[in-house]
């Protein structure tokens, strides 16, 4: 049976990783808006065997934590009252962006009428967020940091494989260290975030680009492949193998080297080729001719491109 939220802390345990063990479990982890990943983070936490409590403003999302088995309270205030004073208690806001500030003014709000009750580590999970969204937080004295999960949580499904994703943190020290335990209880990786304003900007456009891009620029070739493709379930299935593969070589060597196809080569007749067919779909042509530029820089890159073959290119490519 789940814990509730008044349950003693059980017996810590984590999926292996490379992550060093924490020095001791949390007393409490309590996460403020359950949606997908609130909810799925919150599982997967209580499952590891920390004890978890949730909250969210919505009924609709508290009865659904509630159903799949994580304890739910109804109000922030009464979560934050069970800070218990022996223990750190990690509290961890998985909301949207927009709301970002304004459940962090909540939450402070309740801390500052429990007079006495100790300050817990503030965490969001918001990847283009600095800690600065959690100022009214750290003005209560709570340390602050970031926690955001390299993982594609799709509204529908179960969700990613936590035990194989990687985990950004950023935060003070005590903040860190607290995100550290965390995503070692997931079974995932921590990846370190640099103390600069620009960096975690720079992190989470890298991981829309490569993620969300990828979805973009595969339904375009989808688009390509079922005017061609006689049966456009065999060509869904077979680009699916075509972009496995890519993946795979990208896991086992640097892009330069992972680089295949008609640019790699220098083929300029291929090119162009190619070039002519997408001119009657302006949109597609220009995603086609700005990937060609970047393929380019990565064969001269690698030496497979004489500055005259990248110059030939460039000529083409031209807008």
């Amino acid at each position: 049976m789940n814990p509730g939220p008044e349950s003693a802390a059980p017996r810590y345990s984590a999926a292996p990783n490379s992550d060093p063990a924490p020095a001791r479990v949390p007393a409490r982890v309590v996460i403020l808006g359950l949606g997908a990943v609130g909810l799925r983070l919150g599982l997967a936490w209580l499952n590891a065997g920390l004890p978890v409590v949730g909250f969210s403003r919505g009924p609709g999302p508290r009865e659904r934590a509630r159903s799949a088995g994580l304890p739910v309270t109804e109000s922030l205030h009464t979560a934050l009252a069970l800070l218990p004073g022996g223990g750190e208690t990690w509290l961890v806001l998985c909301v949207p962006d927009a709301e970002l500030e304004r459940a962090a003014e909540s939450a402070a709000r309740c801390l500052g009428s429990l007079a006495g009750a100790p300050r817990p580590v503030a965490l969001h999970t918001a990847g283009c967020r600095g800690v600065q969204a959690l100022e009214s937080l750290a003005k209560q004295g709570c340390s602050t940091g970031t926690l955001h999960p390299l993982a594609a949580f799709s509204p529908a499904g179960p969700g990613p494989d936590l035990t194989r994703a990687w985990c950004a943190i950023s935060g003070d020290g005590r903040a860190r260290q607290a995100a550290r335990r965390l995503v070692f209880a997931l079974g995932a990786r921590t990846l370190e975030l640099r103390d600069q304003g620009s960096a975690q900007v720079a992190y989470h456009a890298a991981a829309s680009l490569l993620s969300n891009g990828t979805v973009a620029l595969a339904d375009q070739a989808l688009e390509l492949a079922r005017g061609a493709c006689a049966d456009p379930e065999e060509a869904r299935a077979a680009f699916q193998s075509l972009l496995e593969g890519t993946v795979l070589n990208l896991g086992s060597s640097t892009p330069e080297r992972a680089l295949t196809g008609p640019v790699s080569r220098g083929d300029l007749a291929t090119v162009q080729a190619h070039l002519a067919l997408l001119s009657a779909d302006p949109e597609a042509r220009e995603l086609y001719r700005l990937l060609a530029l970047r393929l380019s820089a990565l064969a001269a890159r690698d030496g497979r491109l004489s500055p005259d073959s990248v110059q030939a290119l460039a000529r083409l490519l031209e807008p």
